[in-house]
């Protein structure tokens, strides 16, 4: 009874955050909606398997709030309408912070057997969660790859958070914040070593470290002129790891994304280089070439 009340009032505020974000609220009203609901409803204890809208098995780690996200069926809602009417059978997807493999099971689905998946996940218990999830749904178009996107191969401190699909990248000196080395690839020297595929869509959700994959992929920018990327935006994230709104701009435009629409105030659109918005808060956006669709 419980859990189904906290799920309940879980997914009214999900509701009423995203309508908020529609009409652009401020980001401290967003912060502390979600501060709200992290400490006023209970998270799960255990580990919890859910059944997806997309008819597929999703467990996911416990003490993680966004679990009664996927469990009311109202994570990014507008993302995954989006996702679902772009990736079509036998596309690539690149999922990069995967977490536990939600879009990663949504593309698998979607691209089909002649298509396929290509999932990074930095986190070890993440990854595992990843790599359970793809095999209970039989996902065998999936690639998962234990390592974080970056502008550099090696390894790198990942931060520890106190929710587990928000770990970065630590692309600075100094923080006391917990950290753990993972390994680190980049788009450009992964995909050399690939079989030769057209890349359609990526996510690209990695809690600030944006501009870093972008530096990284070059020449995959370059092999793939109609690519599309939905990209999480976040000032705040952005300038933890390093970055600034002017260089995540300019990263973008260095790949050749011509232009963009705000995914959470219905598909808003804007010029990479002209009218690039700053929105206050987490926002998604759809970054496209000048020959996208």
């Amino acid at each position: 009874m419980l859990e189904r009340l906290s799920n309940t009032f879980w997914g009214l505020g999900v509701q009423g955050l995203r309508l908020g974000k529609r009409v652009g609220m401020p980001a401290p009203v967003e912060r502390a909606i979600v501060w709200t609901g992290r400490h006023v409803i209970p998270m799960p204890s255990r580990p919890l398997e859910i059944r997806l809208p997309f008819a597929q098995s999703f467990r996911v780690p416990p003490d993680f709030s966004r679990a009664r996200s996927y469990a009311v069926g109202t994570y990014e809602k507008d993302v995954t309408e989006l996702l679902q009417a772009a990736i079509k059978p036998g596309m690539t997807f690149v999922d990069i912070g995967a977490f536990c493999g939600y879009y990663t099971l949504l593309a698998s689905r979607l691209v089909g057997e002649t298509g396929h998946v290509y999932a990074f996940e930095p986190h070890p218990v993440n990854f595992g969660y990843l790599t359970l999830n793809v095999r209970a749904n039989g996902c065998d178009n999936v690639t998962t790859v234990n390592a974080a996107v970056s502008d550099q191969v090696g390894q790198m401190d990942l931060v520890i958070d106190d929710e587990a699909d928000h770990y970065w990248l630590r692309h600075r000196d100094g923080g006391s914040r917990a950290a753990i080395k993972v390994d680190t690839v980049t788009l450009d020297d992964f995909f050399a070593k690939e079989p030769s595929r057209r890349i359609e869509v990526m996510k690209i959700d990695i809690e600030g470290s944006e501009p870093a994959v972008f530096a990284g992929m070059q020449a995959t920018s370059c092999a793939n002129p109609a690519l599309q990327a939905v990209v999480e935006y976040d000032i705040a994230n952005l300038e933890r790891s390093g970055y600034t709104h002017e260089t995540f701009v300019e990263a973008a435009a260095r790949l050749g994304f011509r232009r963009g629409f705000v995914i959470e105030r219905g598909l808003a659109p804007f010029s990479v280089r002209g009218s690039f918005p700053r929105p206050g808060g987490t926002y998604d956006l759809l970054l496209k070439k000048a020959d996208s669709a």
